[in-house]
């Protein structure tokens, strides 16, 4: 019984070192199709459209903040039509348009007033702030 750490231990640094998923949630996920990123002062957020047409962003900030939004995601066109799991995401709305490298928000559900231009830029986060 005294050697039981030592064991638990063992296997879980051999586990994290050889394993081909490298302790990676990632990899048991569908591929991301889309991604896009946005980058502000004081918080920054990802957004996945996966290839099983589910969607995640993770929205987070200073002091801890750190939020989630979960879906379905169509395509028609150049424009992405966004089904939320609960509530919706306020800066994206529900209909997007890929324009210019940019996540466009369109539609009656984004209010153009308080976010009046794209924020999330297509790819991988650049670390720009």
């Amino acid at each position: 019984m005294q050697c039981l750490p030592a064991i638990i231990t063992l296997t879980t640094l051999t586990y994290a070192i050889f394993s081909p998923y490298r302790l990676d949630s990632e990899r048991l996920e569908s591929e991301v199709e889309i991604r896009a990123c946005y980058e502000g002062t004081q918080n920054q957020a990802y957004i996945k459209f996966r290839k099983d047409k589910s969607f995640e962003l993770n929205w987070t900030g200073i002091f801890g903040y750190d939020e989630w939004w979960t879906g379905q995601w169509s395509k028609k066109g150049d424009s992405l039509l966004l089904k939320y799991d609960g509530k919706r995401a306020k800066q994206l709305g529900d209909t997007i348009l890929i324009a210019n490298g940019y996540l466009n928000p369109i539609g009656h559900s984004v209010d153009k007033a308080k976010f009046p231009r794209p924020m999330f830029y297509l790819g991988y986060c650049r670390n720009e702030n």
